[in-house]
């Protein structure tokens, strides 16, 4: 989509490398890094197979092409791990193997000579799977939410790491384990930080119990530099114009003071019985005005 005049166009896009199909994965970690204009991808499992990736792959925004695949056979493959860009590396946490191997791995790839190497850190941290994480600083990066040691059991924790001191700070607010104003734990939501410095959340799956989950529409902001959560849109607030339907496995960019979330499945999960409807419209939330402001159809 052009942001400047609001059309949206369709790319071919093929894959650079047939053994490792890039448009054929679910669960990947992507991260933007403005500096080179690519998308770096993390992961993932291919759908056919349900091989489990340990490749990264470039996509150039400019060209509109994969540029770069590569393979790292040191690791495991990993799924649904987060990722973000600080400074000229990227770094990966956490992984979904299976229902029994979640695990802590952490790991920086070098995105001037490609080289991957695990992180060493210090500080609080732990299993997580489904989280989400974006860029802080020029040498910190912050991670919220996910699931930790099961499907059902979600953290609403918040840790920051610097890269300096390879250090985790758990910096959650102290009224983040109370019903609102705080966000509930949650899994498979979209997170960016603003041009305000504010970190917000959006969408997820809420857990209710061991079985049943339902996907969430509400926004939060962890204001910069109180670090206390402040809610600027309510669960299922449908009644309120161009507010986005409730879904999980959303994304969720920062655009100058305009956040933009796209995609992601509305969900009923109850018993094993899933119900899941998809949304083809991009939603706009100025974050000026602290409001919901437009959507576009793209389909």
């Amino acid at each position: 989509m052009d942001y400047g005049t609001g059309k949206t166009a369709d790319y071919t896009v093929t894959p650079l490398n047939d053994a490792f199909n890039t448009l054929n994965t679910f669960g990947s970690a992507c991260a933007y890094d403005a500096s080179s204009k690519l998308i770096h991808c993390w992961g993932g499992q291919e759908v056919s197979t349900g091989k489990l990736y340990n490749i990264l792959s470039s996509f150039d925004t400019t060209a509109m092409k994969w540029v770069r695949v590569a393979a790292y056979p040191e690791v495991p493959g990993h799924m649904q791990s987060a990722s973000a860009v600080v400074g000229s590396s990227l770094y990966m946490y956490g992984d979904y193997g299976s229902a029994t191997n979640r695990t802590s791995d952490f790991y920086r790839i070098d995105l001037k000579t490609y080289a991957l190497s695990r992180v060493t850190a210090t500080g609080v941290s732990g299993i997580r799977t489904f989280h989400c994480m974006a860029t802080l600083s020029d040498t910190k990066l912050i991670m919220h939410g996910g699931a930790t040691t099961s499907d059902s059991t979600y953290t609403n924790q918040v840790l920051i790491f610097d890269t300096q001191t390879n250090s985790w700070t758990d910096v959650t607010p102290s009224n983040a384990t109370t019903a609102p104003p705080s966000p509930s734990g949650r899994r498979s939501h979209g997170c960016a930080v603003g041009q305000n410095g504010g970190f917000y959340i959006f969408g997820g799956l809420d857990s209710l119990n061991s079985q049943d989950f339902l996907s969430s529409n509400d926004l939060w902001v962890l204001e910069s530099p109180q670090r206390q959560w402040k809610r600027l849109t309510a669960n299922k607030a449908n009644n309120i114009p161009n507010v986005p339907d409730t879904r999980f496995d959303t994304c969720l960019v920062s655009l100058g003071r305009f956040l933009i979330t796209y995609g992601g499945g509305n969900a009923e999960i109850r018993s094993n019985s899933i119900s899941v409807a998809y949304d083809p419209n991009l939603y706009f939330f100025d974050t000026d005005k602290s409001e919901w402001i437009s959507s576009i159809y793209y389909a």
